[in-house]
């Protein structure tokens, strides 16, 4: 009884200390802005939730069993550990390529090598998933194609070139003539992260640094959101 008194005084003069450092005013601002911080988690946690939600419909939709669409997932949550993109990058990326017909099975190995490819630059790797998807719809590779994964930092032919031997003239000449195919795309993109390849090891570098310990830290933070927002 005495501990709780001395606890009850304690607190009392703490609050009373707090009210006049900061003024009645200053203690309801503080209030307003925490209950608004609040406000903005729950509603931001739902909206995640329910973005979660309509993805793996899609994607259930698009693979045609929730087992698949279950496999495809946990796959992708491995690739949100591993690499400095979000879960919903990850996701919209699946979406993506699985739009334009690329087959389940080379979905996530193409991910993987855009995840690293795009340098965890969520924009970058939007723009080298579109363009790898409009490539297998089309069924061939296209300049078009070529100008945008080359605005997102990664060519090709390139990687074609370093992995064949043949020159970049007689690449391009491929491409003019309707020769480039998706499966060289997908190779290149494949190779260059692997021993080698420009981008060997880049997301354990880029992980290591401060920055990438930032992406995942915020990565984690989502992750919380969404499921606090699916159990609301």
């Amino acid at each position: 009884a005495s501990g709780g008194g001395f606890l009850n005084r304690t607190l009392g003069q703490f609050g009373t200390g707090v009210m006049a450092g900061f003024g009645v005013a200053g203690v309801a601002s503080i209030a307003s802005k925490a209950g608004q911080a609040i406000g903005y988690f729950l509603a931001d946690s739902i909206k995640i939730a329910m973005e979660r939600q309509r993805s793996g419909a899609a994607m259930e939709a698009e693979l045609g069993s929730d087992q698949a669409a279950d496999r495809m997932t946990a796959a992708m949550r491995k690739l949100d550990r591993q690499s400095m993109l979000t879960f919903g990058t990850i996701s919209k990326g699946a979406q993506t390529l699985l739009g334009f017909g690329v087959s389940q099975e080379m979905v996530m190995p193409s991910l993987d090598a855009l995840s690293k490819i795009s340098m965890g630059t969520a924009e970058r790797f939007q723009s080298q998933s579109l363009a790898v998807g409009q490539v297998a719809a089309s069924g061939k590779l296209a300049g078009q194609e070529i100008l945008q994964m080359v605005n997102a930092g990664f060519n090709p032919l390139q990687e074609i070139s370093r992995v064949t031997g043949r020159t970049m003239s007689d690449l391009k000449r491929d491409v003019e003539e309707g020769r480039g195919s998706f499966l060289q795309v997908a190779e290149a993109i494949i190779t260059a992260t692997e021993a080698g390849g420009r981008f060997e090891k880049i997301s354990e570098k880029m992980l290591s640094a401060p920055a990438g310990m930032l992406a995942k830290l915020q990565s984690v933070f989502e992750l919380v959101k969404a499921e606090f927002g699916e159990q609301l």
